[in-house]
Parts: structure tokens; sequence; C-alpha cells
């Protein structure tokens, strides 16, 4: 099922074949991402278009969606999935993967404040409503300690690679 997200503030990392999760479970990859233009706005969002997958998650489709017996109904099943998750309160949130790279990926999450939601199933493609993605700190004190002063015999002592301080 091919979908399509606008964010708002960018996606700065995010490239084709990136995953796409549902709460950190593969669901899909990232196949296209592009600006478009908000002349009224004055905003640049990034167009994010995906396939996904709802039957990797067949248990939970089944669940969530009555059987189909054909192909168009497959194709029904699978927007009538994607539009539950959305008023359940799932929203696309861009999400870095790798700190090293930058490589980010689209992270389907349950947003406890987002605004009611729908898709429409007739649109083609599949929109998913965003939401701005969390910002992400570093664990409390691990900056300050990796700042952390040494006595001048304690760091002779050890490897360069091995000290625990900066200079």
């Amino acid at each position: 099922l091919f979908v399509q997200m606008r964010f708002q503030r960018g996606a700065r990392g995010l490239a084709p074949n990136a995953p796409v999760e549902l709460l950190g479970l593969k669901l899909g990859r990232v196949v296209s991402v592009d600006l478009d233009h908000d002349a009224a706005a004055h905003q640049f969002p990034v167009v994010v278009g995906a396939l996904v997958y709802p039957q990797r998650f067949t248990g939970l489709l089944n669940r969530m969606v009555p059987t189909g017996a054909n192909a168009a109904d497959m194709r029904e099943r699978h927007v009538a999935f994607m539009r539950a998750l959305v008023e359940e309160g799932v929203r696309a949130k861009t999400r870095t993967v790798n700190l090293i790279t930058g490589q980010v990926a689209v992270s389907l999450e349950v947003d406890p404040a987002a605004r009611k939601a729908t898709i429409d199933p007739a649109a083609r493609p599949i929109v998913v409503p965003t939401a701005p993605a969390a910002i992400t700190t570093s664990p409390r004190g691990a900056r300050r300690a990796s700042r952390r002063p040494c006595p001048s015999d304690e760091r002779a002592s050890m490897p360069v690679a091995r000290r625990p301080c900066s200079s």
C-alpha cells in the first residue's frame, strides 16, 4: 500500500529505503523524499512516499479489520487498517536510528496529544497524518561526565583511547 506523509519541520537524514516502523517493528520502507511549497503558509514541507505492508502484522490486521476475499478487498482491508491506526492516535514522525551516520526512519507511533484525524479511503495515495518528532537528548549527566577534567598523573598512565575524561 503506497502512503504519503507531509512533514512540516523537515526530515534531515531521511532517504529512500529508510525503514518505516510501527511501534518499533518494520512495516515498510520509504520510496521517495521530495519538497513541496505551501505558498499560503510560506513553508516547504517534506513529502515522503512509502510502501507499507500491513500483512506483516496479520494477527493485528485480522483483529482490526474483517477478512476480504479478493485483491480489491485486500487493498480495502489495508486502507481500513491504516485508518484504524490513525483513528487510534497513530501519527508518523521522523526518528534518528543511527547517531553516527545520521540515518533517519519514519516511525508510526501513538501520539496521546494528537488531534482527531482519519484517512480518506478514496484518496490515492493514502495520506497519513504526521506529528513533530520528539527532541532527543543525551542521558542525564553523560555530557558532563565526558568533559570531566583528569588529574595529569591519572591521564599519563592511561592509553589515549581509554582516557575517561577530556583534556
